[in-house]
């Protein structure tokens, strides 16, 4: 065995016997923990996570590795038992682990690490995150300070904001995972660096870094990993779009949904995500009712406790204000309507929830969630979807059958998407109605409720979304003819975001609009404006990856944007700054605020490659 190999080389050997003892001990504790937690379908969690691989021991230098104390022995068990978990974590119970685990450094920093991935999008966040990362300097098991190092990485690289802590941390994470290597370890290294890479606008690398990744989990026996390392690789590939990769996604979904029901079972929540996503291909491919059908046999019974449940008292009224009895009311966040139901069970279903209206009208929900819309339906009438708030009033409409044509400019069909999306709201966040477009570019979407609509195709592709938007009167049980065109340009401008004040603007967002745009225009206002073609959150600039153009033209501090698809017409780049950090109380407080956020337009001439806007800071939403 490693442990007599290491007895008989002398005193380096007895170092690896302290490492490989202490491999042993976490073994043990992670076995006693999985038995502590008790949870049903304990079997398929990936205690793998925590398992260190025996022949770290072999590298030179020896790697510091320590018997789990009693404290840390506690947090394994929590650990595993919360990957277990369906629904929000219990936060008080993971803040007294942590003032449990406080003796120990090592379990401290751990037990920070989930509470904080417990309060992931709310201001409670950093200061855990920051927290753990101060006992990880003070703790002496150089595994768990690469799990931290790996976890700090991955917190900024989840973002679309930017940290200029990115690229130290993510060498940090390097560097700790060179004291501990085993191949799981470096195949989340490789993950890492697959966001990095399509957060620079290298697709082919972000691709090649996936692939990498899954093999790594493979050979420590980490199928759910594996599994949902070579689903992203399938997705990136079919949203490069090469029409290849494009055909070939619901081959290497099913392959990989029978991988992992294999070791996992049906029901497992991979399982299950898989699945949700062949709905959608289903749904890309024209089979609405078909998708429509598969997402709520998914859905059926199963939904989860919400984080921050919200009594929601309302009535559904006809055009005339009469109440309507008997209608389906549905809450719930990114709510999404298809010609088959005013309401998808697809991309938060399980916090949905669904009620009717009595003899006058009313509803009432107990259990909302605390962000989203709400939308009501009765026959062949339906509603906008309105805010979720204390109280609501839906007014039902005739509908229409809409039909039109989208020019591809070459995108697969696939990759492109139509929404309708009510005008008096000036997002489509909380609810729009979609639809796919067949080969030529043909859609078609019934039941759209009439009034002033805005029409979006949306092209997926590998550097971000494009827009193409029209505006539309539904008043009629037919409208047919809306044309659309996805933005195809072999132009590029890059925009240079510089702040109107001595520091740089942090993070920043940037539009693409068709159009001679006012120097300001409200976020509401340029959200109602049908010339949006395409949005791109600002990136560093460096010598690595920025153009020679803007390193001319930058500033310390300045950010940029490598806008593509430029059309000869007129055009403005309109550009905000962004706090530094997005809570969910904060990301609430923008979504309503849209009338106070401002954008600074610039127009871009015929012939520039590269604009600069200044913009204000972002300002207090008190």
């Amino acid at each position: 065995t490693a442990r007599e190999q290491a007895c008989a080389q002398g005193p380096l050997g007895a170092e690896r016997r302290v490492c490989l003892d202490a491999v042993l001990a976490r073994f043990d504790a992670v076995a006693r923990g999985a038995a502590a937690a008790g949870a049903a379908h304990l079997e398929h969690v990936d205690a793998g996570e925590l398992l260190v691989d025996p022949a770290v021991c072999a590298v030179t230098p020896v790697p510091r590795l320590l018997p789990p104390s009693p404290e840390l022995r506690d947090v394994f068990a929590r650990w595993l038992a919360e990957e277990t978990r369906v629904g929000p974590a219990d936060s008080a119970a993971l803040l007294a682990l942590v003032e449990h685990a406080t003796p120990d450094p090592c379990a401290s920093t751990l037990a920070l690490r989930l509470a904080a991935d417990a309060e992931e999008a709310t201001a409670k966040h950093a200061p855990l995150v920051e927290r753990a990362g101060a006992d990880a300097e003070r703790c002496m098991d150089e595994r768990v300070r690469a799990d931290v190092a790996l976890a700090q990485a991955s917190d900024v690289l989840a973002s679309e904001l930017l940290d200029v802590t990115l690229r130290p941390k993510l060498q940090h994470a390097e560097a700790a995972v060179a004291r501990v290597p085993q191949a799981d370890l470096s195949a989340r290294l490789e993950l890492m660096r697959s966001r990095f890479a399509e957060r620079n606008d290298e697709p082919d690398a972000a691709i090649a870094h996936l692939d990498a990744a899954a093999p790594g989990f493979a050979q420590r026996g980490r199928v759910a990993a594996q599994v949902g390392a070579a689903v992203q690789a399938a997705r990136a590939r079919s949203h490069r779009g090469q029409p290849e990769d494009v055909r070939a996604t619901v081959p290497r979904l099913t392959e990989q949904r029978a991988r992992a029901a294999s070791a996992l079972g049906a029901d497992d929540p991979l399982v299950r995500a898989i699945d949700r996503m062949l709905a959608m291909e289903q749904f890309s491919d024209g089979d609405i009712a078909g998708a429509h059908a598969r997402l709520a046999a998914l859905h059926g019974t199963r939904r989860i406790a919400q984080k921050h449940p919200r009594h929601v008292i309302g009535h559904v009224v006809d055009a005339h204000g009469a109440p309507v009895a008997g209608a389906l009311v549905t809450a719930g966040p990114d709510l999404r309507g298809d010609s088959t139901g005013g309401v998808m069970a697809w991309p938060g279903e399980t916090l949905q929830r669904t009620t009717t209206t009595n003899a006058a009208g009313e509803f009432a929900f107990t259990d909302a969630a605390g962000d989203g819309a709400v939308v009501a339906s009765a026959g062949a009438l339906r509603s906008w979807g309105e805010p979720i708030a204390d109280t609501v009033t839906l007014t039902l409409r005739p509908t229409s059958h809409l039909a039109g044509h989208v020019d591809l400019h070459g995108l697969m069909p696939k990759n492109v998407m139509v929404a309708v999306t009510d005008r008096a709201k000036p997002a489509f966040r909380d609810y729009a109605l979609v639809a796919p477009v067949d080969a030529s570019g043909a859609f078609a979407l019934d039941d759209v409720p009439r009034g002033e609509v805005a029409i979006t195709a949306i092209g997926f592709q590998p550097h971000g979304p494009t827009t193409g938007v029209t505006r539309a009167k539904i008043d009629r049980p037919v409208v047919s003819g809306v044309t659309l065109a996805i933005p195809s340009s072999a132009r590029t401008v890059d925009v240079v975001v510089r702040s109107t004040v001595g520091n740089g603007p942090g993070n920043a967002q940037v539009m693409l609009v068709a159009g001679k745009l006012p120097a300001t225009l409200t976020a509401a206002d340029l959200t109602r404006t049908a010339g949006v073609e395409a949005f791109r959150f600002a990136r560093l600039i460096d010598g690595e990856h920025a153009p020679p153009a803007v390193l001319a033209l930058a500033h310390p501090g300045d950010l940029f944007v490598t806008l593509t698809d430029v059309g000869p017409g007129e055009a403005s780049a309109c550009a905000i700054a962004l706090p530094n950090d997005m809570d969910e109380e904060l990301q609430h407080k923008t979504d309503r605020s849209y009338d106070k956020l401002t954008f600074r337009c610039v127009p871009i001439p015929p012939d520039a490659k590269v604009v600069t806007v200044e913009v204000a800071p972002w300002p207090r939403l008190d």
